[in-house]
């Protein structure tokens, strides 16, 4: 009888588990699911597990690409996405997200590193229409910034950071955010 009760409760706690899961990624009927801050991108703070999903990476030829696990690397919490190579760096890193009302986010992310030279896009693509900003790196926990305003259209976009650097190229990217606009 005392087994019968146990099991019963550990189904409850999964099953109560695998709803509360569904809900924090999204699956709330079609429609997306900002968490606590606004923010409709699901593991954005890399604080999410110890992999990059939902991420997908597209790397050819950058040594590094993984998730960092150093708070002093990141802006919060302690996981953040690194990348280095004596080589040249040359990755991307997309999510596509859908069941989002129509309307204009505020997509944003920090960025920290340094490499001589250098062009770093958080871009989003939506009803055919890309929007993008450059971001920086300034060096060692000198974080930028950058932001642009997007329109989603038809419900879904994809977003996405899109890192070219010379070789010895590093950094890590960190709290990546889409927000809707009021």
């Amino acid at each position: 009888m005392k087994k019968k009760i146990v099991k019963l409760f550990l189904g409850l706690v999964l099953s109560a588990a695998f709803l509360l899961s569904a809900c924090s990624n999204g699956d709330s009927g079609g429609r997306a699911v900002a968490d606590a801050n606004g923010n409709f991108i699901p593991n954005g703070n890399f604080d999410d597990g110890d992999d990059l999903s939902p991420w997908v990476i597209t790397n050819e030829i950058t040594e590094e690409v993984d998730l960092y696990d150093r708070a002093t690397d990141a802006i919060s919490g302690s996981g953040s996405l690194h990348f280095y190579s004596p080589g040249t760096v040359d990755f991307l890193a997309v999510q596509e997200l859908s069941g989002l009302e129509d309307g204009t986010y505020v997509l944003a992310c920090f960025m920290q590193g340094d490499a001589a030279e250098h062009e770093i896009f958080l871009f989003a693509e939506s009803g055919g229409t890309r929007f993008e900003v450059e971001g920086t790196l300034n060096g060692y926990v000198n974080w930028n910034n950058p932001s642009v305003d997007v329109t989603v259209s038809g419900g879904s976009i994809t977003v996405g950071i899109s890192v070219t650097t010379g070789p010895g190229g590093w950094g890590t990217i960190d709290d990546v955010t889409l927000i809707k606009k009021n």
